[in-house]
């Protein structure tokens, strides 16, 4: 407790001097944004602005002299509202704190929109909390770009009444599948032992968009000794894509149905009807879902948070877990006129406290590794006690532009094995084909493979 108070008085202290450096400042008169004023840019839904409107309390609480501007990015959709603030960026619009999107981080950086903020590896304590998966991408040619302020985990939800009457487990004791053939043994033991249940849920359809790419096939993919993207080009052919695509095409009789896995709604049936009513064994999905069923919500369901238990995903043939990340993270904008404030206000959101207070408005996890473990977290969010084993053993999607239109392609390879019955051979050609005509040769690699 004492080293938290000390670390609040030279974050207080450091940031007074800064301040102090800027009273002053008659001669700036004519600037369009006085040095102790701070302008964030962040994409607007009503998650976000809970967490920017609590940001901004609470620093401008701490901080009497500061007045934090937010400017909320609003659009008919994600990709809409980032294109709004890429073009804010081309245009060298001021803003000195960004919302930064993970899949252009790489680009952003390149083309020069972010500023380093690598002094904050050494001169702030806090760093050091930071889960080291989570800080890793966001360091470029050895300097630091952003940080993430929190996370999603995802796993594998299993219901166990079902489990244990089905003999897979016993008297509710903690599933901890070793592999794939854990996985499928078990979805072959709930379709023998039940009539009219559904052994497992992941989504497989371009209806669920890029969820079907990060709770499933990613997830798939992770588990292998093959990645998808490799120095800066996309593999569109490989062992690991060919087993990640003839897992969908050996478990596509076990996984829910395809009216279920085609309608965009589809995840509503899944939590808020199939969980609840205990119809279905395994559900492949991110932790969050179990705000399915609090008190008020559709899925409204006590008994939920002790039938389903969370398992992490297994690697394909054993030797660990695998697991997808995607992080929510701040950047300072090479435009800022109050840079060192604008590392200030990260360093803010980044707190013990209010790193277990935005993962709470996001129903995600936090990054800090003292969050994770605290009591605060633990008793106030399910399935916590695994949250930080999850997210070690995860890894980020590519950070290419081209990522989303490649994600898209892997949704229409799912669909076309999951609901039309193609065979994973076949789709992986013409994915092959589809992601080469999009990114260009030159951008491709091929690799070999056994059927």
């Amino acid at each position: 407790m004492q080293k938290i108070k000390m670390l609040s008085i030279t974050i207080t202290v450091g940031l007074f001097l800064i301040l102090m450096g800027c009273s002053n400042s008659s001669d700036n008169s004519d600037s369009s944004q006085s040095e102790n004023q701070l302008k964030v840019v962040y994409v607007s839904n009503n998650t976000w602005d809970s967490v920017f409107e609590y940001l901004k309390e609470s620093f401008e609480s701490e901080n009497e002299e500061v007045e934090v501007e937010l400017v909320p990015i609003s659009g008919n959709n994600e990709e809409d509202q980032r294109t709004k603030i890429a073009l804010m960026r081309q245009s060298q619009e001021k803003f000195d704190v960004v919302f930064q999107v993970f899949s252009s981080l790489k680009n952003d950086i390149d083309a020069g929109y972010l500023q380093s903020i690598d002094s904050l590896r050494e001169d702030w304590s806090g760093y050091d909390q930071i889960v080291d998966s989570l800080t890793e991408p966001y360091i470029a040619d050895d300097q630091l770009y952003g940080l993430p302020i929190s996370a999603t985990v995802r796993g594998m939800f299993y219901n166990s009444n079902m489990f244990d009457e089905a003999g897979i487990t016993e008297n509710s004791e903690t599933w901890d599948p070793e592999s794939w053939d854990d996985i499928k043994d078990a979805m072959q033991q709930i379709d023998e032992n039940f009539e009219e249940k559904y052994p497992i849920y992941y989504a497989s359809a371009k209806a669920s968009g890029e969820g079907a790419v990060l709770q499933s096939f990613l997830m798939f993919l992770s588990g292998t000794d093959d990645w998808i993207f490799e120095d800066s080009k996309w593999i569109v052919e490989s062992q690991g894509l060919y087993d990640s695509f003839k897992w969908i095409e050996d478990t596509r009789e076990y996984n829910g149905t395809p009216k279920v896995l085609t309608n965009p709604n589809g995840w509503q049936t899944v939590q808020y009807e199939w969980m609840p009513n205990e119809e279905v064994g395994m559900v492949l999905e991110g932790a969050w879902i179990t705000n399915s069923w609090v008190e008020g919500s559709p899925g409204e369901c006590e008994e939920c948070q002790d039938i389903y238990k969370l398992a992490p995903m297994p690697k394909q043939n054993g030797n660990g877990n695998a697991g997808i990340t995607n992080t929510s993270s701040l950047a300072v904008s090479s435009t800022a006129e109050s840079p060192e404030l604008a590392k200030e206000f990260i360093k803010h959101a980044l707190t013990k406290e209010n790193s277990i207070e935005i993962a709470g408005i996001l129903d995600q996890v936090p990054v800090r590794e003292d969050a994770l473990e605290s009591s605060e977290f633990k008793e106030n969010t399910p399935n916590a006690d695994i949250a930080l084993n999850l997210l070690e053993s995860a890894i980020y999607p590519p950070s290419d532009p081209n990522y989303p239109t490649v994600a898209m392609e892997i949704q229409e390879a799912m669909e076309k094995i999951t609901v039309q019955g193609q065979s994973a051979e076949e789709v992986m050609k013409e994915f092959a084909i589809n992601v080469e005509r999009t990114v260009g040769e030159d951008n491709v690699i091929r690799k070999s493979y056994n059927k």
